[in-house]
Parts: C-alpha cells; structure tokens; sequence
C-alpha cells in the first residue's frame, strides 16, 4: 500500500479521550436540537442518538481492552 493511501484506523488507534469529545458533541448537538419540527429534524436526532450509542460502545470496548473500566 502506498503512503497516499489511507487506512481505516483500528480501536487500538483511538483514545477514550477523543471518543468522549465526539459523545459529548453528538448530546451537544441533541440538545441544541430540542423537539424535532420536520422530517429533516426527526432524522438528525435519530442520526446523532445512533452515533452517541456506537460511540459509547466503542469507548467501553476501549476502555476494556486497555483495563481502563471505570468504577460503577
């Protein structure tokens, strides 16, 4: 493979750190959205819930595979 190409980053090539930005801008996003008023809203707040939960999953992942876990 070249160096022009790019690769897909694997879950050891992200930190929690960043993950935990892109949650906290996906509920930033829901928020500021509030109560959907068209079809368009209605698919945003879907689209954004959907991407907080896969990133939630992949911090927890992470955050097992490093021995990270956070204490309930």
């Amino acid at each position: 493979m070249s160096e022009t190409q790019k690769t897909k980053p694997s879950i050891s090539d992200l930190s929690v750190t960043s993950l935990e930005a892109d949650q906290s801008y996906f509920e930033t996003r829901l928020a500021m959205l509030g109560t959907p008023k068209s079809a368009h809203q209605e698919a945003q707040k879907r689209l954004y819930e959907l991407l907080s939960n896969h990133v939630t999953e992949m911090i927890e992942r992470l955050q097992v595979s490093t021995g990270t876990e956070k204490k309930k």
